[in-house]
């Protein structure tokens, strides 16, 4: 998913462990309850422990 525009999408509950969000532009996105283990985030930081964005 690097690079993709996600802005202003549901992604409500999807589990994005092992994805790679690198650049991923979510401003405006709804992410309630997303799941995120060995993620990299658009921000370049790798996210290990099991996590939820609520």
């Amino acid at each position: 998913m690097s690079g993709a525009d996600l802005r202003v999408t549901r992604m409500e509950g999807v589990n994005l462990e092992n994805a790679n969000l690198l650049e991923v532009n979510w401003h405006g996105a709804k992410m309630y309850g997303a799941y995120f283990s060995n993620t990299v985030m658009p921000d370049g930081e790798l996210v290990t422990e099991p996590n939820s964005y609520e």
